[in-house]
């Protein structure tokens, strides 16, 4: 499919967990590590094969991956490791707590990139695994760090209710384009159509809306939310349309502003983004951090991250095709 097209990183076609936990083992138990058969096996692993790996070096010797890479690798490899080895459901849960506690602008912009882009499995996997990991209501913490008609999308989003199958019905985008255009002229708070289409819409049938909108308003919905919606809402909203709307498009942005900021580079964002987007659409990603905003990703890297994780951020920006 066109997402296969564009992902990095493929699952490996002869992949045999055993040769793999024993090639990991004979490389970290070398004199000093070989880091170079290690970083090969885990770029070119899925996140599924990594998995299995890692149940199955836990089995044959009674030892957890993730400790043994980290005390083998160096801290420089910390990060990466955490991401690339933690089961996504509790990667996920962890990144939305670490946001609902920072609670800043960056927060809204990783609540999209999880609640846009998960399966509803995903996503109630993902508020389950946050209970159990926080002793806390995912859909409380949201509350805390969004004000309104923000907040109702957010807790509707996390319920995890989006339609997965069927064909786009274009009367029925059409439909929602003329009500969301009529809520134009209502008060941000008094929203509730917008909350309804953005969390429970496929995303195909979201897209036909979109533009069924822009015919209807002469705008685009993310125009209206940087025009009408009250201040605080506005980063969270259009986060949100933007995501749904081209996920590759929001990641490359990300990307932008994660080595483009006045601190310097956001390596926790650049790290995840590659790692979460491999399998998926880093290949367009690369390409549109390219043709829209001037920056090679691999150039990117090499300049300005320093210490020895670079090889593994670099090997899964080339993937494994």
């Amino acid at each position: 499919g066109k997402a296969e097209a564009s992902a990095a990183v493929m699952p490996a076609k002869r992949f045999h967990v055993e040769r793999d936990c024993e090639d990991i083992r004979s490389a970290i138990s070398r004199w000093s590590t070989d880091e170079e058969p290690l970083i090969k096996l885990l770029s070119t692993r899925s996140h599924d094969q990594r998995q299995q790996v890692k149940r199955q070096y836990k089995t044959k010797y009674n030892k957890d991956l993730l400790q043994d890479l980290k005390a083998e690798m160096g801290s420089s490899y910390d990060d990466i490791l955490v991401m690339l080895l933690t089961p996504r459901p509790d990667f996920d849960a962890w990144t939305m707590h670490k946001a609902t506690q920072a609670n800043d602008d960056n927060s809204q912009a990783v609540f999209a990139g999880i609640l846009c882009t998960r399966s509803n499995k995903q996503i109630r996997a993902m508020r389950e695994t946050y209970k159990k990991l926080f002793s806390r209501n995912l859909l409380d913490d949201l509350k805390a760090c969004s004000a309104d008609r923000l907040a109702d999308l957010l807790l509707a989003l996390t319920k995890g209710d989006r339609e997965e199958r069927g064909k786009v019905d274009q009367s029925r985008a059409k439909e929602d384009a003329h009500e969301l255009y009529e809520e134009d002229k209502l008060g941000a708070n008094d929203r509730s159509r917008i909350v309804e289409v953005l969390a429970t819409r496929s995303v195909p049938q979201l897209r036909a809306t979109l533009q069924a909108y822009r015919k209807v308003s002469g705008r685009e919905l993310l125009d209206t939310i940087h025009a009408e919606m009250p201040e605080e809402q506005k980063m969270g909203f259009a986060a949100i349309v933007s995501c749904l709307k081209d996920p590759a498009k929001f990641f490359a942005g990300r990307l932008k502003e994660a080595v483009s900021g006045s601190e310097g580079i956001d390596e926790d964002t650049l790290m995840r983004v590659v790692v979460t987007r491999s399998e998926v659409d880093l290949l367009e990603i690369k390409r549109l951090l390219k043709d829209q905003h001037g920056q090679a990703l691999t150039k990117v890297v090499e300049d300005n991250c320093t210490g020895d994780h670079k090889k593994l951020l670099l090997a899964l920006i080339k993937g494994n095709k």
